[in-house]
């Protein structure tokens, strides 16, 4: 016990003539009211009245629904043409992934000639999924595959190098500016594609 060992500690520094702190009894007295006890938990909520500062996010800016049917459009005519950069937008249009899951995309992860599009591995615990992909781009994404090894990269820069960490976030920027309707950025994709999800449902 401290408060114990204080009290022989100035008994004994008395009788040797040691100087003492004045009132050291005390002092740990008041101290020790401010250490925790056996029952360290609050009597109440220690952020109630606690007002936040300044102003809540809005979040990130997304598309309406009209701006998001410019963006698809001009993507799926790009991609149409052979532009893989505009096909990787559209996966993250209409299948809600991410910018980093499209880079990491194999070819063996397109499955059933091209109906299926798996996500072994990602960003969260609950990032594997299998994706129905919508029959419009089903073609597109067998084009991808076609006489390639099935560890290769399903999207890569034009001189086959593989794509880098903003290869799609750089001409997402590029499509919008075309399109014209306000840049976003990919993740907004993501909050566009489960936005119209909720609607459709």
């Amino acid at each position: 016990d401290i408060q114990k060992r204080l009290v022989t500690y100035e008994r004994n520094a008395k009788k040797s003539n040691v100087p003492v702190p004045p009132d050291s009894v005390g002092m740990f007295n008041a101290i020790s009211g401010l250490l925790p006890t056996e029952n360290p938990m609050p009597s109440a909520n220690p952020s109630t009245g606690v007002r936040p500062i300044g102003k809540r996010s809005p979040g990130k800016l997304q598309h309406t629904v009209t701006e998001a049917h410019k963006l698809d459009a001009l993507a799926l005519s790009r991609a149409q043409s052979g532009d893989t950069r505009a096909l990787g937008v559209l996966l993250m249009i209409h299948l809600g992934l991410r910018r980093g899951e499209v880079n990491a995309r194999k070819v063996r992860d397109v499955d059933q000639n091209g109906a299926v599009l798996w996500i072994p591995s990602g960003k969260t615990h609950n990032a594997r999924r299998r994706l129905k992909v919508p029959e419009f781009l089903q073609p597109l994404l067998r084009a991808q595959t076609e006489g390639r090894s099935p560890d290769a990269a399903l999207f890569t820069t034009s001189a086959g190098n593989p794509v880098f960490r903003n290869y799609f976030w750089v001409h997402l920027r590029s499509l919008c500016v075309d399109a014209g309707v306000p840049v976003v950025c990919p993740h907004s994709l993501r909050g566009l594609h489960a936005s119209l999800a909720l609607e459709t449902s």
